[in-house]
């Protein structure tokens, strides 16, 4: 089982990436890859946070989030995970939001929920395009970042 953000960045400028938030202080230990920043033109690279963190999931269900920053804005992606008993449960699904940079957290209602459908939107300029792939215990949304035409 794996929870990933994808980072591909096609467009003809860096971008910067945030930190990451919504885990408690002992699933932080079960992200095993964090994105450089900045993310530089033609370059791709992931958020990872994978089953070991299911020993947390006792205390309620994984949220993981992160953000792209462009000039003044940043689209926010995140990924929850609900408590799945012997794979019995619902299966992960994901959010976006846009805002001017300052940390969502989770109790934000700007959240955009969204399960297996792709969305395209705008953030300074570029165009991106979020695009998931899952099944009943994964879930990676691909962040694609390009130039507008």
């Amino acid at each position: 089982m794996a929870w990933i953000i994808n980072y591909h960045n096609l467009s003809s400028r860096s971008v910067g990436i945030t930190h990451f938030g919504g885990v408690t202080e002992a699933v932080v230990g079960e992200v095993n890859h964090q994105p450089a920043s900045p993310l530089d033109t033609g370059s791709t690279d992931y958020l990872s946070l994978d089953q070991n963190a299911l020993k947390f999931i006792a205390d309620g269900a994984i949220d993981i989030y992160q953000g792209v920053r462009v000039d003044y804005q940043t689209l926010w992606v995140r990924i929850h995970v609900p408590i799945q008993v012997f794979g019995i449960g619902s299966s992960p699904y994901w959010y976006y939001q846009i805002n001017d940079g300052s940390d969502p957290g989770l109790g934000s209602h700007a959240w955009n929920k969204h399960d297996s459908d792709s969305v395209s939107t705008t953030i300074s300029n570029l165009s991106v395009k979020l695009s998931p792939t899952k099944d009943h215990s994964n879930l990676t949304v691909d962040v694609t970042l390009d130039d507008q035409n």
